[in-house]
């Protein structure tokens, strides 16, 4: 099944099967589930449970850098953001500052 699918019935099989080659999460596990998690679970699918897609299981993918000044990309996404709310840089510290920060 695609991860991107949502089967109800294949999931609650899944949970509750007693087959050793089928049953999530696997014997192996060390946390399976109780009987309380498999009804929740049960009810939550049947109440209508959406499947909403995780951003880690999203293709990666390279974000088109904000317009900027010459800085460099992470530069230019910190002031994109600020400039979204409204934010200005604070002002560059003075050595003194630098290194009181640094040690």
């Amino acid at each position: 099944m695609d991860a991107r699918e949502f089967d109800a019935e294949e999931i609650i099989h899944l949970i509750t099967t007693s087959d050793a080659d089928d049953v999530t999460p696997p014997p192996s596990s060390p946390k399976p589930l109780t009987s309380a998690e498999k009804t929740i679970l049960r009810r939550w699918i049947n109440s209508g449970a959406q499947y909403e897609s995780h951003w880690a299981f999203d293709p990666i993918r390279t974000p088109d850098v904000p317009a900027s000044q010459g800085l460099n990309p992470i530069d230019a996404f910190i002031t994109a953001r600020l400039a979204e709310n409204g934010l200005r840089p604070a002002p560059e510290a003075d050595p003194v500052t630098l290194t009181r920060r640094i040690t």
